[in-house]
């Protein structure tokens, strides 16, 4: 049975010293290799707009780019539902409703697991696996563990993204990744201590440096270039 000290000891080990792609292929793989799935797919979450955007995808040892798929999540509820909890959740038999496009990498579903990734308490991205190979074995303790495995990965993916961001400034990002989480000017300024003048300074700034006409494009732009997980 996977414990929460192991989680952390190969999470710190194997996500030092490598690149920030790497670490999103490690993600999908170390999954598998800690949980008992035999698949695993990688997306980005923005709540501007419930955005569900597909990165990676495993199944055994073959890795699929997903890019092509973007969801509303407010039609993919139990996703949405694990996101707002900001916990692990399982959901097998008649719990599963599920119409999404990862349903063509396998006929059948009759079990999911999803697993938020977030970072400080803001959710980034979630993992979902549709192939069990353990039911059982799908426990609290497990769920917690999986908890605990996307807080980990979100916190180093977004320490691995502060380092290797080039384009704009810690305080640009920042607004930025506000902006992807759905604050408005107002409370972008209040929570920062800035005056709502020197916020929209920023958000011009940002569009300016990503070439850009909108902060809906530069919310995309970011996803794009992995510096929004």
């Amino acid at each position: 049975m996977v414990s929460s000290y192991e989680i952390k000891e190969n999470v710190q080990h194997l996500f030092a010293n490598i690149s920030h792609e790497e670490q999103i292929y490690r993600i999908v793989e170390m999954f598998i290799e800690i949980f008992p799935v035999n698949n695993a797919f990688l997306f980005r979450y923005s709540p501007f707009g419930y955005l569900g955007e597909g990165v990676l995808a495993i199944r055994g040892k073959q890795y699929e780019p997903i890019q092509e798929i973007r969801e509303d999540l407010r039609s993919l509820p139990l996703i949405l539902s694990t996101i707002r909890k900001k916990r692990a959740q399982f959901f097998s038999g008649k719990d599963i409703y599920l119409k999404h496009p990862i349903v063509k990498y396998k006929e059948n579903i009759n079990n999911q697991l999803i697993i938020p990734i977030s970072s400080y308490n803001i959710v980034k991205g979630y993992i979902v696996s549709v192939e069990i190979l353990d039911t059982e074995s799908i426990n609290e303790n497990l769920l917690d563990c999986a908890t605990l495995y996307g807080q980990l990965v979100g916190k180093i993916i977004e320490s691995s993204i502060d380092s290797e961001n080039l384009i704009l400034s810690k305080r640009e990002l920042e607004v930025m990744r506000r902006i992807a989480e759905g604050d408005s000017t107002k409370e972008m300024a209040n929570s920062m201590n800035l005056s709502e003048f020197t916020v929209k300074q920023y958000v011009k700034s940002s569009l300016t440096k990503l070439g850009v006409q909108n902060r809906a494009h530069a919310i995309a732009e970011l996803f794009r270039r992995g510096l929004l997980l």
